[in-house]
């Protein structure tokens, strides 16, 4: 693959704000996906209560341990595929392919994980964060719209700027968004296209863009 071919890939994807159709839809995304460039093949989630009065005894009670923000390198690198741990081209397939397989369920389920996967650059990892954290507050949820690799394996190589870029095909299956008291407020067909993902290696894998073609497009 050529210098100017993958700077160009970088660019395009890294500065567009991409949504895999089965993404959150309209709650997570402010535009369509962007076109995956063409990619040359390589080996290499009451009442308030009176105050106490002075006399009273002070609790002995342990305050609870506040919850963690973020997670150590060796924590992320110990729930991920043994195979997505390698700073090569196979590692880098094996990382991400797993993370478009289950960014859905990461965001949701393990939003620190999902956190730690997620370059600062990387805008679709931040709508999909934001988007699923506003589905939990408004009691939202969310069924289908799974996503499933087709390929056999990633199609791409390493950029001039070191990351690598890879291309997958997809399908999704349908999904339906209801509403706390049971309405549906949002319903997806499944489809089929071509996502493009760019990663980089710091200690561990993380995802710097994702841009997407849908069939048909």
């Amino acid at each position: 693959m050529g210098a100017t071919q993958t700077l160009h890939l970088f660019k395009r994807v890294r500065g567009a704000l991409a949504a895999l159709g089965i993404l959150v839809g309209a709650t997570a995304c402010t535009g369509g996906g962007s076109a995956a460039p063409s990619v040359s093949p390589t080996a290499d989630a009451g009442e308030a209560l009176p105050s106490a009065s002075p006399s009273a005894s002070p609790s002995t009670s342990p305050s609870p341990s506040p919850s963690p923000t973020e997670l150590s390198v060796e924590e992320v690198r110990a729930q991920l595929p043994e195979a997505a741990l390698t700073e090569d081209f196979p590692g880098a397939d094996a990382f991400a392919s797993y993370f478009l397989d289950n960014y859905q369920g990461l965001s949701q389920q393990n939003p620190l994980l999902f956190k730690a996967l997620s370059a600062d650059t990387c805008d679709f990892c931040q709508s999909v964060a934001t988007a699923h954290t506003r589905l939990r507050e408004d009691g939202v949820t969310i069924a289908g719209g799974d996503l499933e690799i087709v390929s056999d394996q990633g199609y791409g190589g390493q950029q001039v700027d070191g990351t690598f870029g890879l291309e997958y095909d997809f399908a999704t299956s349908d999904l339906v968004e209801t509403a706390a008291d049971g309405t549906v407020i949002r319903e997806v067909a499944g489809s089929e296209g071509r996502a493009t993902i760019i990663v980089n290696f710091d200690e561990h894998w993380k995802v710097e863009a994702v841009g997407s073609d849908q069939a048909g497009e």
